[in-house]
C-alpha cells in the first residue's frame, strides 16, 4: 500500500508485490490456502501514479523502456492468477484503471457499496494495461468493455457487480475486508466444501479464459 499517494500503482508498489508473490509461490504446497489483497487508507486504487509518469515523460525515455516498465509495473498483480489457491479482493473508495484492472487479476470481488468505477483511459489519454483488455471483456462482454473505455462512465458498487466487475457489494470497506477474509478462511478451514462452491463461482466469473488461467 502506498497511503500517501491514495494507492495509485507506482513502481515502488509493484515491486513490493512481486517480492509478495514470489514469497507465496515459495512456500510449501498447503501452506497457504488462501489470499486476500485489499488496500489501506481512503482507496483501493485509482490508478497509476501521475507523478512518475510525468517524471517519465520529461525525462523523454526511450520507447522501449518505456513499454517494459508498463509490463514490470503489474508483473506480480498478474501473477497472482498463477497462485494454486483462491484469490479474494476487497476494494473500496475510488477503483480506476488500474485499480479494476488488478481487481480483475483476483478470483473474488468484494466492493464497498460506496466505491466506484470507472476503466478512465480515454478520458486521460492512456491505454488500459495488466491485461485489462482481456480480463475486462471477459467479465463483462466485449461490447460492454468497449462501452466501458470509450465513454468513461462511472459505475456505482451496484453496478459494476450488475455488470460482472464486482461478486459481492457491502455495506463499508470495514465490512468488505472482513467478508474476504471469512471466504478466504472458509476455505482454507473445509477446502473440499468450499472448493466446489468457489469452482461454480470461478467458472462463471472465468467466461471464456482458459481453465489454466483461472486455477483452484
Amino acid at each position: 500500500s502506498d497511503v500517501d499517494h491514495f494507492n495509485t500503482l507506482s513502481m515502488e508498489m509493484a515491486s513490493d508485490m512481486l517480492d509478495a508473490v514470489r514469497w507465496l509461490t515459495s512456500q510449501p504446497r498447503g501452506v497457504v490456502k488462501a489470499v486476500v489483497l485489499q488496500g489501506a487508507g481512503d482507496h483501493f486504487c485509482p490508478g497509476g501514479n501521475y507523478y512518475q509518469a510525468l517524471a517519465a515523460r520529461l525525462q523523454r525515455e526511450p520507447l522501449g523502456v518505456s513499454a517494459r516498465r508498463s509490463i514490470d509495473i503489474f508483473d506480480g498483480f498478474c501473477r497472482l492468477r498463477t497462485l494454486p489457491v483462491p484469490v479474494m479482493c476487497a476494494v473500496h473508495g475510488t477503483v480506476i484503471g488500474a485499480g479494476i484492472a488488478i481487481s480483475l487479476l483476483t478470483d473474488y470481488v468484494i466492493a464497498d457499496q460506496s466505491g466506484t468505477f470507472q476503466v478512465g483511459a480515454a478520458s486521460r489519454g492512456t491505454y488500459p494495461a495488466g491485461l485489462l483488455t482481456r480480463t475486462l471483456a471477459d467479465a463483462v462482454g466485449e461490447e460492454l468493455a468497449q462501452r466501458l473505455h470509450d465513454t468513461d462512465q462511472t459505475l456505482t458498487a451496484g453496478q459494476a457487480c450488475s455488470y460482472g466487475l464486482v461478486q459481492t457489494v457491502c455495506e463499508s470497506c470495514e465490512k468488505a475486508q472482513t467478508f474476504a477474509y471469512a471466504t478466504a478462511r472458509r476455505y482454507a478451514s473445509s477446502p473440499n466444501a468450499a472448493h466446489q462452491e468457489l469452482d461454480v463461482q470461478l467458472r462463471s466469473f472465468s467466461g471464456k479464459l482458459p481453465q489454466s488461467d483461472r486455477r483452484v
